[in-house]
């Protein structure tokens, strides 16, 4: 039995999913849809609890195919690899949308997805975020470590390079950079200029020309599932 967390039962029935994001197609549930409550079949009464659907135990099909994703794409192999492993999903049963802008909402749903969804242990400090967000454990995970502050989230923001590779950089434990900053619109003093370097050093991203990295730039779906797939799939 599967129900949205407001409480509608969205469907109920045997069903064979084989893969995540399968499961998740036949649900209905893309990147922005609500948590499912998911009531496994039993003999034995228990108590159903809201839960991703990314922790149903069905085996991984690595032959997913998005028709908006051709398998000669740069982004092929990190897109793959993110659905595979439940970071992410597709905009509909048969798009990633990669050329989509990837938002604040969604790249810190990934990164927490990324690290096993872990459980928060402080209270939500947004007033632009509800319990009933998809994103909202993720947000209230994201200030706890320090990726976000204020009391506003503004999920909705078009996310930038400098703040995925500062996200990054917080979640690797802001790894020391042994260079220097080489990019003319980075300045040495700007609070994302270590994370740049790191993200260069470790191979995560480039700048956008020999001499720049564009930090105001704003990423595409295809863009940062790349970069998680550069950092934390080593």
């Amino acid at each position: 039995l599967l129900e949205r967390t407001d409480g509608s039962v969205w469907t109920a029935g045997i069903m064979n999913p084989s893969t995540n994001a399968d499961l998740i197609a036949m649900t209905g549930g893309y990147e922005s849809s609500n948590v499912l409550k998911v009531s496994p079949a039993t003999t034995k009464k228990v108590n159903a609890e809201y839960i991703n659907v990314k922790d149903i135990n069905v085996p991984i099909n690595t032959k997913i195919k998005f028709s908006d994703v051709p398998d000669d794409a740069w982004y092929a192999d990190s897109v793959k690899w993110a659905v595979d492993k439940s970071i992410t999903t597709g905009t509909s049963a048969t798009t990633f949308s990669p050329d989509a802008t990837c938002t604040r909402a969604q790249i810190l749903t990934f990164l927490w997805r990324a690290v096993g969804s872990p459980k928060m242990s402080g209270i939500n400090p947004f007033t632009d975020v509800k319990e009933s967000d998809y994103f909202y454990k993720a947000a209230v995970w994201a200030y706890e470590k320090g990726m976000v502050d204020g009391s506003s989230f503004d999920g909705n923001k078009p996310c930038t390079r400098s703040a995925t590779v500062t996200y990054l950089w917080i979640l690797s434990g802001k790894p020391f950079a042994a260079t220097k900053v080489d990019f003319s619109d980075i300045p040495a003093n700007a609070d994302y200029a270590e994370a740049v370097v790191w993200a260069v050093e470790d191979g995560i991203t480039a700048g956008t020309s020999a001499t720049t990295f564009g930090p105001d730039a704003t990423c595409t779906r295809g863009q940062i599932a790349t970069f998680l797939y550069r950092d934390l799939a080593k």
